[in-house]
């Protein structure tokens, strides 16, 4: 591969893959959309918030594949991408449990859920790692894209990969948590 860290990226993605299927796969609709308690994500939720930025993240890295990604004032502030890129990483850090608020149209407390959502992310999964497969010929430490929902949060390429498996981390041990809470259906 010409981008050597997607190689890293792509294990990290079979990975997450694998612990969704066999964590999530066996699940009830009852047990996907069972939360904790009112205010709380339940399995269902979690999943469902990665298909929902996968597929964002999927459409601006397709933008890049035709040159037609966001390319406003912020992507050209070398120090800008570079600041937001750490804050990013750092805020998906699996190992860290604190909560960070997300966008409105990706909190999706309350859903009922069936076991699709396990399937549509998988099939995200396989979408996102071909898109990385067919964006190996560019230089990913040099283009430079927006944060899917807010354009002055922006980051290079390798980053925002780090930044997909991360989150999908991060929100597997959520969602793990939830399975352990007290009063998960068995």
């Amino acid at each position: 591969m010409k981008n050597n860290y997607l190689e890293h990226v792509l294990v990290m993605l079979d990975q997450i893959e694998e612990k969704f299927r066999n964590t999530f796969g066996h699940l009830t609709a009852e047990q996907l959309s069972w939360q904790p308690n009112e205010k709380s994500w339940s399995v269902g939720s979690c999943i469902d918030h990665l298909v929902l930025s996968n597929e964002m993240y999927y459409q601006v890295l397709s933008d890049v594949k035709t040159d037609s990604q966001y390319k406003g004032i912020w992507t050209k502030l070398p120090l800008w991408n570079t600041i937001w890129g750490k804050i990013l990483i750092s805020s998906v850090d699996p190992k860290k449990n604190k909560k960070t608020k997300t966008t409105k149209d990706l909190d999706n407390i309350g859903h009922q859920y069936t076991h699709q959502i396990v399937q549509d992310f998988l099939s995200s999964q396989e979408a996102l790692k071909q898109l990385a497969k067919d964006l190996d010929h560019l230089d990913h430490h040099k283009i430079v894209i927006a944060f899917p929902t807010i354009k002055s949060i922006t980051m290079k390429m390798n980053v925002a990969f780090e930044v997909l498996w991360k989150h999908e981390f991060k929100h597997y041990n959520q969602a793990v948590r939830v399975m352990e809470s007290e009063g998960f259906p068995i």
